[in-house]
């Protein structure tokens, strides 16, 4: 990558929607086109691997995630080893860290072992041999890093060497972030772990392109086939109903119903009107009349303020008996609103 694109990247005003300033989520989701690149280099340093080990193996990704540079050596179990890496396409150096088990599980693997002695190791120091067995993992690591990286942030990984003395401040400061992508290798019953450490602020300079899948391809609209589509769909016929609600009635009221009986609407049910499609409610309306027909005029869209308590349900009126009262017929006292029974939906 040349440096004019370098500092394109790092141009000021470019990823004003970065993924590290976004709350909530992984960093996984965050950064898809860096686990998709992680899930490459697994794949890249398999092939690798499954040609030298005499046993089978399985490396895929297993997590991305966020940590302090004080936390790089904790992360792994005893015996930890660091590896510095170089990227001159992403202007930093990386780190590869794992420890003295995957080493030995590497090193069953390569020269035919049945991971016995994988835990029989891990107090032991390194030997020369390991040393030279943990040197080919960071070199195939990073042969992997620049095959899965290729596609989004290509760059060179350059391996300098393992750390002697482990110190991981040439990542940064201790409280500094560092972006962990851990790749897991299980083979001989055993599965182990590599960290590949990337600071944070060289990955903030790729925001924009981390913040994209790599394998997604962009959508083509056509407008004329959309406008052709909402036209179709505004036009589709939908059922209405407009539904007023009676006072509550007796099981035994409702079942004593019989057709061409009255029941009288409810005291301002006329302005209580609801308009539905497909059960939802559209719209509050008000009942009345023209040229001899039933109509509802639309009121307001139907939506709840905020706070604002719930209708109270309307108090049935009984009579004596503790039974709703039936009017046995329309009278010039009666809601001139009163529906019958077997009167057809309301023709809108």
């Amino acid at each position: 990558m040349s440096d004019a694109a370098t500092q394109d990247r790092r141009a000021p005003g470019r990823g004003t929607d970065r993924w590290f300033q976004k709350p909530g989520g992984s960093p996984a989701d965050r950064i898809p086109a860096f686990q998709e690149a992680l899930a490459e280099v697994a794949r890249a340093w398999q092939q690798r691997f499954q040609g030298l080990a005499a046993a089978e193996g399985e490396i895929s990704v297993s997590a991305v995630s966020v940590c302090k540079v004080d936390d790089v050596l904790a992360r792994r179990g005893a015996g930890p080893v660091l590896a510095v890496v170089a990227a001159p396409g992403w202007n930093t150096r990386i780190g590869i860290g794992f420890d003295r088990v995957l080493v030995s599980t590497v090193v069953e693997a390569l020269f035919g072992g049945v991971g016995d002695d994988t835990d029989a190791t891990t107090a032991m120091p390194l030997s020369p041999v390991d040393l030279q067995i943990a040197d080919v993992v960071v070199r195939h690591v990073s042969e992997a890093l620049a095959l899965g990286f290729a596609k989004c942030l290509p760059s060179a990984f350059r391996p300098e060497g393992l750390q002697s003395r482990l110190d991981p401040s040439f990542l940064g400061k201790p409280l500094t972030a560092v972006v962990a992508g851990t790749l897991k290798l299980e083979t001989l019953g055993s599965v182990v772990y590599l960290d590949i450490l990337v600071p944070l602020a060289a990955m903030m300079a790729f925001a924009d392109e981390l913040a994209v899948p790599v394998d997604v391809e962009p959508s083509y609209e056509d407008p004329r086939w959309t406008q052709r589509l909402e036209t179709e769909i505004s036009r589709t016929s939908m059922v209405l109903q407009a539904c007023v609600d009676l006072d509550p009635m007796a099981l035994g009221a409702i079942a004593s119903l019989s057709v061409g009986q009255l029941i009288a609407l409810p005291k301002g049910a006329t302005g209580k009107v609801r308009l539905q499609c497909v059960g939802d409610d559209l719209f509050r309306c008000e009942l009345g009349q023209s040229a001899g027909l039933y109509t509802v005029r639309v009121e307001e869209v139907v939506g709840t303020v905020p706070g604002e308590p719930p209708p109270s349900e309307p108090t049935p009126d009984l009579a004596s008996d503790g039974m709703p009262d039936f009017p046995s017929g329309p009278g010039p006292d009666q809601d001139p609103f009163a529906m019958s029974l077997s009167m057809p939906d309301l023709d809108l």
